[in-house]
Order: C-alpha cells, then sequence, then structure tokens
C-alpha cells in the first residue's frame, strides 16, 4: 500500500504527539542529560549578538537532540527546560519571549545549526 499521507496510520495522534514533544513532567536528570551544551556549543551560540537570540539558538539546538524536533514543531517549551538552557548561557530565560520577533530569525538559525551540526531533514523519502 503507498503512502498517501505525511502522518503514518499506525500512530494515534495522543502518541505522536507524545513522541514529538518535550514531556512538561521531565524529570530534572533528563533534563540535564538532554539539555548539557558540548563545550563547541557556547561557542556557535555566543555568535549571536542579542540575549534573545543567543537563547533562541540554544534552544534550537538542544531540542534538535531531544526530542528531535524543530523548534517550530513544537507546542511549547516547559519553564523548567527553558531555565535549564538560559543558565548555561548565563541569559535571563525571559529573553526567549522575544526570540522570533523576526520570522527569518528561527528559520535562519535551524539552518545554520543543520549545517554546523550536519543534521538534515527526515522525511518518508529517507525511509523507502
Amino acid at each position: 500500500m503507498p503512502f498517501t499521507s505525511k502522518t503514518p496510520p499506525y500512530l494515534t495522534p495522543e502518541q505522536r504527539h507524545t513522541l514529538t514533544q518535550i514531556p512538561a513532567d521531565l524529570p530534572d536528570r533528563e533534563i540535564v542529560r538532554y539539555n548539557t551544551f558540548t563545550q563547541q556549543d557556547p561557542n556557535l551560540i555566543k555568535q549571536r549578538r542579542r540575549l534573545y537570540n543567543r537563547l533562541g539558538f540554544a534552544v534550537q539546538l538542544a531540542v534538535l537532540r531531544f526530542p528531535g524536533r524543530p523548534l517550530k514543531d513544537l507546542a511549547g517549551i516547559a519553564c523548567r527546560v527553558l531555565a535549564a538552557i538560559a543558565d548555561q548561557i548565563q541569559v535571563s530565560a525571559s529573553a526567549f519571549a522575544r526570540y522570533g520577533d523576526r520570522d527569518n530569525t528561527l528559520y535562519e538559525h535551524l539552518d545554520e545549526i543543520r549545517q554546523k551540526c550536519k543534521f538534515r531533514e527526515c522525511g518518508w523519502r529517507e525511509y523507502l
């Protein structure tokens, strides 16, 4: 049977949501595990001039690693996760509210992260 939908029929909407979002009740240990940056990451993050862009870039980098989705695909970022990321780069978590004031910024940062980290989009073509 050929694929006619972008959504696999074997996952319910609730299951798909669970697999593609950061759980709100993620334990502290898991927050540290999934959101601790490598030694090279801060240098990449600090290339942003504005604090809210640094934080936004850092969040995009973190969510691409877990849960493996771009920021635009997530319903939101839990306050505890945002605070952990902000603390590492020494930016106030409240700065995140301004990230994406310019729509292109999100996409430019996503493209840069994909290029620098050698991430690529994964779609149905890769599975065939």
